[in-house]
């Protein structure tokens, strides 16, 4: 998900930029706005290698406990020894 947000927040922020640079946007902001544009996806790739390894870990717990459920489907069924 946080991928899918970085790939929109470069767009956006291309888009933006486009629009400034090309539009009749004052001088004095194109600046500021190209600087933004910059400056968010990278800010928004920082979150993106911590929501991928969030990912795969949640996805090896998964793994994992099906795995602990498939050993304990194979063992044996037994009496209770005392017929409890």
């Amino acid at each position: 998900m946080a991928t899918i947000a970085g790939v929109l927040t470069v767009l956006m922020s291309m888009g933006v930029c486009v629009a400034a640079v090309l539009g009749p946007a004052p001088a004095a902001t194109v600046p500021l706005v190209v600087s933004t544009s910059v400056g968010c996806p990278l800010f928004a790739g920082w979150e993106v290698r911590p929501a991928i390894d969030s990912c795969r870990a949640e996805r090896a717990r998964h793994r994992a406990l099906a795995s602990l459920r498939a050993a304990l489907a194979r063992l044996l069924k037994t009496e209770h020894p005392l017929g409890l």
